[in-house]
């Protein structure tokens, strides 16, 4: 979901008006569906999903300027620099 959705964000936001309306709003809204669900989740073990997701989050508020993607991202963000650890790149618990 995250790779999927930080893709087809990419994507609106390169095509931006030559997109017709219907078309991008049907995308935009499935879109945002995604988000809703990719801003309630962290998997610590799948950095790279976190990060594709916060691209997501990100592109979604760039797309919609909405404040609740904006804040969703900067906080996906905020978790990925936290787990981040310069001994072992960032995968704390590794056994």
């Amino acid at each position: 979901t995250a790779f999927t959705t930080a893709a087809a964000c990419e994507a609106l936001l390169i095509l931006g008006e030559a997109l017709p309306g219907a078309a991008r709003q049907a995308a935009l809204a499935a879109a945002e569906r995604a988000g809703a669900w990719l801003e309630r989740r962290f998997n610590a073990e799948v950095m790279n999903q976190n990060l594709a997701a916060a691209l997501a989050l990100w592109d979604l508020a760039a797309l919609t300027g909405a404040a609740r993607w904006r804040r969703a991202a900067e906080d996906k963000y905020r978790r990925l620099a936290a787990a981040q650890n310069a001994e072992d790149g960032g995968h704390r618990n590794r056994a």
